[in-house]
């Protein structure tokens, strides 16, 4: 519902986490957002971890929902609710999940992998462009730099 792909499977490690009572999150969860039901849409997480005070937390498009909105992992449906958007940035695109206690996070996710080193490549080749959202597997080759002008002097490099 609401993709124009045949997405992959359910991951393995994603379904052993389920066999916990645990959605699993990383980078490329399939997600659904929305309290509506029936009027969820469909994105993915970008990266989970945790933040400075300890709680999970996942990042996902700005575009996918507001402060409130309901997030559950398309890979562990039964679950319900595992999460809820908690901070949106319109400007940057982007949103941050707060996780339910049965969630667990990871660094890779069905075989995609995120960590500070990820896209050091695709940034090294994009000299003065601001690389936010880099293709993941829910975006169906659709995303793009997100300005084709250079980044502030202030911004830190991707790395």
């Amino acid at each position: 519902p609401g993709s124009f792909f045949d997405a992959p499977r359910t991951p393995p490690e994603a379904e052993d986490a389920l066999r916990r009572g645990r959605a699993l999150y990383g980078p490329s969860t399939p997600i659904y957002v929305g309290s509506v039901p029936g009027q969820e849409v469909i994105c993915t997480t970008t990266v989970a971890g945790y933040n400075d005070r300890g709680q999970k937390v996942a990042i996902t498009a700005g575009h996918c929902g507001e402060v409130g909105d309901a997030v559950q992992s398309a890979d562990a449906p039964q679950l319900g609710r595992t999460g809820m958007i908690t901070h949106v940035n319109h400007d940057l695109d982007y949103a941050v999940i707060t996780l339910a206690p049965n969630t667990e996070v990871t660094r890779s996710y069905n075989g995609v992998t995120a960590n500070h080193q990820a896209f050091r490549a695709l940034a090294d080749a994009l000299p003065g462009v601001r690389l936010v959202a880099p293709d993941l597997r829910g975006r169906g080759r659709s995303a793009a730099p997100a300005a084709s002008t250079p980044a502030p002097a202030a911004e830190a490099p991707i790395g």
